[in-house]
């Protein structure tokens, strides 16, 4: 087939990952040391998790796919959080007596980089989510050079930045909303639908329980505009930083 298209294998990225339980898993690794797997005339390397249209993949599962993806980000945007903070301290950036042009970087340079396809991450956890809050943070406390004792709640509404909990839900709600305006006949609104049906607890369950936090309709079943669920998202947000 490879050579039918004319396509040669990328001996450095084609691996493979092995999803199941822990003894299925340590099974088919034994079988493939016998019979290893080969592509193109060569043999492809098994790999815990790899990197998937910007996400981290662990055959471990979603968890630790989203555990692996946050920790990679935050790992690659801590320099250019630090090179923010070295601009806010020139004299220049400080012209009008705040902090809101390093902000400003922050939220269009930062933020889209470490919650891109944050609407995925079905299943994020509490602790993750308080990872990402805690990066957030600490950002601020070194913007404003403030000492780790700082309380959160004085940090939230000094630095007036909006929680990573909304802002990830935010986006769910919006790609669910988006979603259930596509035609009936299309495979992901499809899979919602199901899911709601049977109970599965995934994207449309999680939304479910957001909208009725806020006090919105179930996005599934009706049609809420991106300013209601913005307004309904900026309240909540605005009430946990008080």
């Amino acid at each position: 087939t490879l050579m039918r298209k004319q396509l040669s294998v990328n001996h450095g990225k084609c691996k493979y990952l092995i999803v199941g339980p822990k003894k299925f898993r340590e099974n088919t690794l034994k079988e493939l040391e016998k019979e290893p797997m080969i592509m193109g005339g060569l043999v492809i390397k098994h790999a815990g998790s790899e990197k998937y249209l910007g996400d981290w993949v662990n055959e471990l599962g979603c968890k630790q796919s989203i555990d692996d993806t946050i920790k990679e980000r935050m790992r690659k945007l801590t320099s250019k959080t630090n090179d923010i903070i070295m601009l806010a301290d020139a004299p220049m950036m400080g012209a009008d007596g705040t902090s809101m042009a390093a902000i400003k970087l922050y939220e269009a340079t930062v933020v889209p980089a470490l919650l891109f396809n944050s609407e995925s991450w079905i299943g994020i956890t509490e602790a993750q989510t308080n990872e990402l809050q805690g990066f957030q943070d600490k950002f601020l406390r070194k913007l404003m050079h403030l000492p780790t004792s700082t309380p959160k709640a004085r940090l939230h509404w000094d630095g007036g930045m909006e929680l990573m909990k909304w802002r990830i839900a935010r986006q769910e709600l919006f790609f669910l909303r988006k979603l259930m305006l596509k035609d009936d006949n299309n495979i992901c609104k499809r899979a919602v639908i199901n899911e709601t049906l049977i109970g599965t607890e995934g994207l449309g369950h999680e939304c479910k329980a957001l909208t009725d936090t806020i006090g919105l309709p179930n996005i599934v079943h009706n049609q809420v505009s991106k300013g209601d669920i913005t307004n309904a998202i900026l309240e909540h947000s605005s009430a946990g930083t008080k």
